[in-house]
């Protein structure tokens, strides 16, 4: 898996903790190379429309994955995709954190909503069962991806194989 950050992501901290936790040693100089698995904020895609239909034509070719990270703008991701993200307030983390989404109960500040495409769910997480959701176009196309897991998270610093499965999991998923 070809792991890549947008440029945008990868000048802030956010994107460089993210970096050294994933060993991403290289980066595309546009938001979107030929193939690979980018990550990206949802509010840098959510402030462009022509961002918005790049990212979908773009994950709609196979070998691609593109995921969504917080933070978000509340309202609609994109225009032809019936996902909405609220602002929440973020559990109170009593459970074992054996998981990657116990580790990150405390720290999720936003609820994704929507019916289009399938979800990644956690029964620990109460009413935040939904944190993921991903769409294809077809059996063979890429990914489009959305989490409000904030995988740049400080408490992920010795868990990197947790974060390297959660996105090995999306990566099956990718035509």
């Amino acid at each position: 898996m070809n792991l890549y950050l947008t440029p945008e992501l990868q000048a802030n901290r956010r994107g460089r903790f993210l970096a050294s936790l994933l060993a991403i040693s290289s980066s595309s100089e546009q938001p979107f190379p030929k193939a690979g698995f980018v990550l990206m904020t949802g509010e840098q895609l959510q402030a462009s429309p022509e961002l918005q239909a790049e990212g979908i034509a773009w994950g709609r070719q196979s070998g691609c994955t593109l995921l969504l990270l917080p933070p978000y703008k509340e309202g609609r991701i994109f225009p032809s995709l019936d996902w909405v993200i609220e602002l929440t307030s973020p559990p109170l983390a009593n459970a074992p954190q054996v998981s990657l989404e116990t580790i990150l109960a405390g720290e999720i500040s936003h609820r994704l909503q929507g019916m289009d495409g399938n979800s990644i769910t956690d029964s620990s997480l109460d009413d935040l069962t939904c944190h993921t959701r991903y769409w294809k176009a077809h059996s063979n196309s890429g990914l489009i991806t959305v989490t409000t897991l904030p995988l740049w998270s400080i408490s992920l610093l010795d868990h990197a194989d947790k974060v390297l499965a959660f996105l090995a999991e999306l990566d099956k998923y990718t035509g």
